[in-house]
């Protein structure tokens, strides 16, 4: 974690991402939204949790995987 996130707070840039499911009810699709944070300085990812306004930690992707490694190369 980034000295910066310990003492002040993280720098959250938000995401959406929807996700189809087929459902046997109505027209048989569905739809949710999951919302995602990721810290642009520690890398810290979190996704809303859906049924109350809490933040539970989840693991990166291969592409946030790769883009961390790249800016801590420095390019």
């Amino acid at each position: 974690m980034s000295f910066l996130c310990k003492i002040i707070k993280h720098n959250w840039s938000y995401s959406e991402r929807k996700i189809n499911i087929h459902s046997p009810l109505g027209d048989g699709q569905a739809h949710i939204t999951f919302t995602y944070r990721l810290c642009n300085r520690c890398y810290k990812k979190q996704v809303q949790l859906l049924d109350t306004a809490g933040w539970q930690n989840t693991e990166l992707n291969a592409d946030e995987l790769r883009e961390m490694k790249l800016k801590k190369l420095g390019l």
